[in-house]
């Protein structure tokens, strides 16, 4: 049975808005590069998970996530 860290819930958490949006800049860079036929598929694969990022649910449960860790 793992034990849970209690000294840094970050270690446990580790996801914040700012990481969140570093993914992103990072993802959108990535994917100007990605220009030839073959790439397309993964190309779109990414912008996908950039949707995701970018929704109201998924910065809700990044709020909720963070509200718990502070409650450690």
């Amino acid at each position: 049975m793992r034990k849970i860290n209690q000294g840094n819930p970050r270690a446990f958490f580790p996801l914040c808005s700012a990481d969140t949006a570093r993914a992103l800049a990072l993802l959108e860079e990535y994917c100007t590069n990605l220009r030839k036929p073959e790439e397309q598929q993964l190309k779109t694969a990414i912008q996908r998970v950039m949707g995701i990022f970018k929704s109201n649910l998924f910065e809700a449960l990044l709020g909720n996530l963070t509200l718990i860790t502070n409650l450690l």
